[in-house]
This record gives structure tokens, C-alpha cells and sequence, in this order.
């Protein structure tokens, strides 16, 4: 069982921790400052009530600024599905992301690790948006043999948008 959304605030970052669903509060965001800068790294899971609740807020919080940090794999796959999670649906608002996780495998262990990736280091290549080509080294082995774990296309259909 996924645990309940928390938001918990530190430095003026909002850190979203646990499962985006129904039960989710995006109400105290709203009285935060501009821009609101969202950490995204704890969100685990989303169903469809939850995006429809984070939509609701988008909605309402408007035209103001919304920076986007450390995108968790989950939320970027439902972005992948709904665009407007991270392009607004409210005309003159401003959202960006600054960094994002980014499924890999390991070819030396075999192992998979979400790996933390600065916008700017994604690539526009001919069919669509590529991970970059040196994502680092392994987390498990250490060893530099990563290689990007899911469907390009699919998983960067959010920044086509």
C-alpha cells in the first residue's frame, strides 16, 4: 500500500511525498508564493483521481510560475499520458521543469535505477527527444554501462507538447 500524499516545505521548495490519488490536499499550495517551486522525486504512484485533482489545482493556481524539480518516473509517465500535467491549461502560465528521472539498466549487473537528469542534457534527435548518451555510472555496480530503460518516444511525450 502506497502512503497518503504528504507536502512538507523546506527552503521554499514543496516536497510531494507518497501516492497522488483521491485523497490528495493540493489546497495549501495555493497560498504559496510565485513561483511555486514543486519537488517531485517522492510521488511513488498517481491513479486517475489523483491527476484529476492535481489538474484541478493547476488549474486554480493559473497563470502564476510553477517549477517542477527532480520529476519522479511515475508522475512523468502520467505526464506522458496527460500533457497539461506539465504544459498549463491556463493561457500565460508558466511551467517549467528543471530536472527529471530517468529509467535506466545497468548492462554489467543487469540492474535498473531511476537516475536524476537536468533538462537541459536531453536531446532533440530526428524522431523525438533522447536521454543524454552519458548518464553516469551504475548505482549498484558502479560501472558506466547504463543504458535508457524504456521507449524514448513515449517516455519524453510530455515535452512534444
Amino acid at each position: 500500500m502506497t502512503a497518503k500524499l504528504q507536502v512538507n516545505e523546506q527552503a521554499g521548495v514543496f516536497h510531494l511525498k507518497g501516492s497522488m490519488d483521491q485523497s490528495s490536499d493540493f489546497s495549501p499550495l495555493l497560498k504559496a508564493g510565485e513561483p511555486l517551486v514543486l519537488n517531485l522525486a517522492g510521488v511513488d504512484q498517481i491513479n486517475s483521481l489523483g491527476i484529476q485533482k492535481f489538474m484541478t489545482f493547476l488549474k486554480d493556481w493559473g497563470s502564476k510560475k510553477l517549477e517542477y524539480r527532480q520529476c519522479s518516473v511515475p508522475f512523468l509517465l502520467a505526464a506522458s499520458m496527460i500533457p497539461a500535467m506539465v504544459k498549463p491549461p491556463v493561457d500565460g502560465a508558466a511551467i517549467r521543469i528543471k530536472s527529471l528521472y530517468c529509467p535506466y539498466r545497468c548492462g554489467a549487473c543487469k540492474k535498473t535505477s531511476d537516475v536524476l537528469i537536468d533538462v537541459s542534457k536531453i536531446r532533440e534527435g530526428a524522431d523525438g527527444f533522447l536521454p543524454p548518451e552519458d548518464p553516469g555510472s551504475c548505482q549498484h555496480c558502479g560501472k558506466a554501462e547504463l543504458a535508457f530503460d524504456d521507449e524514448p518516444e513515449q517516455y519524453f511525450q510530455f515535452m512534444k507538447v
